[in-house]
Order: structure tokens, then sequence, then C-alpha cells
């Protein structure tokens, strides 16, 4: 998995999730300027593996009734990655480092 499409996969998990509470609105902030853009429609998806991630990103953002998306430049995101890469070796630890569970 690449690093954008990481970045898709997270945010199709967060929206997944989110769309259990049926919010008013919902504030999309990612460090991610790529994601951003392609989902504001600033940006064309050319890669056929992000087109699949990023068509499931659009029909989950259309579930909403209103949706923003903001760009967090990575020097301000610091906390948030400190606690991805936590969640991510907890996630690691759960599954014996293997990536799958058993």
């Amino acid at each position: 998995m690449t690093s954008f499409e990481a970045e898709y996969a997270a945010l199709v998990l967060g929206l997944t999730t989110v769309k259990r509470f049926n919010p008013a609105a919902v504030h999309v902030f990612m460090d991610s300027q790529g994601v951003i853009d392609q989902m504001t429609g600033q940006r064309r998806v050319i890669s056929q593996g992000l087109k699949v991630w990023h068509n499931q990103a659009c029909h989950l953002a259309h579930q909403f009734k209103k949706i923003t998306f903001t760009h967090i430049p990575r020097d301000f995101n610091q906390l948030a990655d400190a606690l991805a890469g936590e969640a991510w070796a907890e996630a690691e630890k759960g599954n014996n480092g293997t990536g799958t569970s058993s």
C-alpha cells in the first residue's frame, strides 16, 4: 500500500466510523494536500489504484448533508501523527506483527 492509498484508507475508515453517529456536519482535517485536492475536485485522480479509494471516499462523503475538507500542514499535525503511529503499533502487536488477525 502506498502512502497515498494509506491516506485514503484512513479517510474511508474515518468517514465510515463518523457515519454511525449521523452528524449534521463533518469537518475532515488531513495533512495530505493531495487527498484534500482530489476530494474537493481541485486535482484529478490519475492512478487506477487511487481511483478505487477515491470512489469509496466520495461515495461516503456524499452521504453527509455537509462535509468540508481542510488541509493541515504536517508541521502542525505532529500529535495526530504520533497517535496514529501508536495505534498502528498497538494493532501490529494485536496481530502478532503479521498484519493479519489470528
